[in-house]
């Protein structure tokens, strides 16, 4: 791209009026004009959905009914449960109707929950992968994407002998793999799952930078100018000269049994977009939900 248009699209991104571009670049109007009808095309990364999880990404028809007259413990869990499960659905549509249009989807892994053996299935809505499958189907259903991308996620969750996430993909039309790289307006994108859980997620995304061009400088791999990562339920956006690393947030809120009794690290909920313009300048939109469900106070 010549530098003069460069120099329009930072002046456009900048504020500026056409006329005031035109005059202080020394060009027409009409080729600012021009320049400013080529929109940028919007990237959306979603991931770890974990549907069929008590707390992943649930479908209104999926969704548990509130008891009202509320006796047993078990009864108030499903409350909160179905509660939590409105509150991110809700959620959820109401942020990608901000988002919308939106032009390319990559969706990030962890789909569904799996089978839940490591807690015996008492963490899901249903321990039928086909039907958490249809879950996470109707889940990605709403962003209308006019292209999508797909990577595989953790065996535990997405299958240990089978690829449930295959027939997600199937279903859109779309292609999936372990490690993907797709090129937009001249920006490669460097798509995987998993990354390292440290407590800095800058780390690891500092990390996944370095190996990403090690690969690159031997020519096995290409050169990433935007590595998305997910995994890790936590968003950290990293931004190395020639590289922004991202994390994205999980749409699978708190309160499994791991994150409550094992873990106090900060998990987030939300939706990462990123602008990618005609230059190639990346310009993000984070999301990250400020959950009732997700408040705790004291007896």
């Amino acid at each position: 791209m010549k530098e003069q248009d460069i120099l329009i699209y930072n002046n456009l991104r900048a504020g500026r009026r056409h006329k005031e571009i035109a005059k202080l670049l020394h060009c027409s109007v009409y080729k600012v004009r021009c320049l400013s009808a080529i929109k940028p095309t919007r990237v959306l990364l979603p991931g770890d959905l974990h549907s069929g999880s008590n707390i992943g990404l649930t479908p209104p028809a999926y969704q548990y009914k509130v008891i009202e007259h509320a006796i047993t413990e078990e009864h108030h869990k499903r409350n909160k449960w179905g509660q939590l499960q409105v509150e991110c659905w809700d959620w959820y549509i109401k942020t990608l109707n901000i988002l919308k249009p939106i032009d390319k989807c990559f969706v990030m892994g962890d789909l569904i929950d799996g089978d839940g053996s490591r807690s015996g299935g008492t963490e899901l809505i249903t321990t039928d992968r086909k039907v958490q499958t249809g879950m996470a189907i109707e889940a990605l259903g709403p962003i209308q994407a006019k292209g999508m991308v797909f990577v595989y996620g953790t065996p535990y969750h997405t299958g240990k002998t089978e690829d449930w996430e295959t027939d997600v993909s199937e279903y859109f039309g779309c292609k999936i793999g372990s490690h993907e790289w797709e090129t937009i307006n001249g920006v490669v994108f460097d798509l995987k799952h998993r990354q390292s859980n440290t407590k800095n997620p800058a780390t690891s995304l500092y990390n996944e930078i370095v190996d990403n061009r090690e690969w690159a400088i031997n020519g096995e791999q290409p050169k990433a100018d935007v590595l998305v990562r997910a995994h890790t339920h936590r968003f950290c956006s990293v931004q190395i000269e020639d590289c922004l690393a991202v994390s994205i947030p999980a749409l699978q809120s708190y309160g499994s049994k791991f994150g409550a009794r094992q873990c106090t690290r900060k998990v987030q909920f939300g939706l990462v977009a990123l602008d990618v313009w005609p230059d190639g300048f990346i310009q993000q939109h984070v999301f990250i939900a400020k959950l009732k469900g997700h408040q705790t106070r004291s007896n």
